[in-house]
């Protein structure tokens, strides 16, 4: 009976240590969020050339539950990237995107709409 006790006493305090680790360090732990003034550094330089690829994709891939307005701006850049995007190119080492100039021209009035 003691050695049952025993082990419920020890699995709970590991429950109980495992819960506190997450607790204490959530605000260290990476997360994705996505504001006005990042999205217009993310729109600059787009524009200018030197946005790396992934920065890009992770923008448009990752749904925007806080405002309306960014998520309509994500949707918009979706279909730039469908339509007006090129072959990548490599920015001191990395693959940056590269946009035709109509989606340039794109971009620059979305930056235009959100820096307003």
């Amino acid at each position: 009976m003691f050695a049952f006790v025993g082990l419920v006493l020890i699995v709970f305090s590991l429950f109980s240590l495992v819960f506190y680790f997450f607790y204490k360090f959530r605000s260290s732990m990476p997360y994705y969020r996505v504001d006005n003034s990042y999205c217009c550094f993310l729109l600059q330089h787009a524009i200018a050339g030197d946005l790396p690829c992934t920065d890009w994709y992770l923008f448009i891939g990752a749904v925007n539950l806080t405002s309306e307005d960014l998520e309509v701006l994500r949707l918009a850049c979706i279909e730039i990237d469908e339509d007006c995007s090129r072959e990548s190119v490599v920015v001191n080492g990395k693959a940056c995107m590269r946009f035709s100039s109509e989606g340039k021209q794109a971009l620059a009035s979305l930056l235009k709409g959100i820096s307003d």
